[in-house]
């Protein structure tokens, strides 16, 4: 059964023209908790005398609870979790346009421990060897994305690292205040545009009230999400890569 459906759905999600057949799927078996962790079968595959490399054999299933979190039992969800993070080939593992990784730590509320934590950040600056074309000399890119929103995007809005972690890692994840401002104008860009109808622009984004959020909702929850990304927001734009340096070496001097 679960390899009739992960064909059936690999089949309608590359021909892109049957979203209601893909919805009516996922929906019979979302909640099926026996199905899902057969579908978490993890295969090896042997590349040569010292190497192999692990992957999950129904790669299409996996990426639909990734990307459907709220579907699917809590308890299954956290297994699949376990088991992207305790293995890096499937942490690396690429199906889409996003790595495994990529897709599950995009979870904000993703619960992560001390060492999923340096695992996460381990990833977020790794990079790989590679060939624009065969003339040009091997350049470096990240494995994990490179664009505004990628893992150490998710990184940042992720509620494991407190607010002091999230500040060092700029420095980490952005060469210099440029490239931060490039990035975090965009993250403002896309919240403003989600939230209140694109009513803010996102040089206004900071004079939005947590009443006002409220009242448009008319749910504290939702209401109190969105405020938290914009003190997030406010936090992170005023401690860009230049100032963070300058704070650790001001208080490494403090310290000698």
């Amino acid at each position: 059964m679960v390899e009739q459906i992960e064909k059936e759905l690999e089949s309608l999600i590359v021909s892109q023209n049957n979203n209601e057949r893909i919805s009516e799927i996922w929906n019979s078996v979302c909640k099926d908790d026996f199905f899902l962790r057969d579908s978490m079968k993890v295969c090896e595959l042997r590349r040569n005398y010292c190497t192999t490399e692990r992957f999950f054999k129904y790669p299409v299933i996996i990426e639909m609870v990734l990307n459907n979190v709220g579907s699917v039992n809590k308890y299954t969800y956290n297994e699949l979790s376990k088991l992207i993070l305790s293995d890096i080939d499937l942490a690396r593992y690429r199906y889409g346009d996003k790595t495994y990784l990529e897709k599950l730590v995009s979870n904000p509320y993703l619960k992560l421990n001390e060492d999923e934590k340096a695992l996460c950040v381990q990833e977020a600056l790794h990079v790989y060897e590679t060939k624009v074309d065969y003339k040009a000399k091997n350049v470096y890119r990240p494995l994990h994305g490179n664009n505004a929103f990628d893992l150490k995007y998710s990184i940042l809005m992720n509620k494991s690292f407190e607010y002091e972690e999230k500040k060092l890692l700029i420095p980490k994840f952005y060469s210099d205040d440029i490239n931060f401002y490039n990035n975090f104008r965009q993250w403002e860009f896309n919240l403003s545009n989600e939230i209140l109808g694109g009513k803010y622009s996102a040089n206004s984004l900071y004079n939005i009230s947590f009443e006002e959020l409220r009242e448009y909702y008319n749910s504290i929850k939702i209401a109190k999400r969105i405020w938290n990304k914009i003190l997030l927001f406010s936090y992170l734009g005023n401690n860009p890569p230049s100032k963070v340096k300058n704070e650790e070496e001001n208080n490494n001097i403090m310290k000698r």
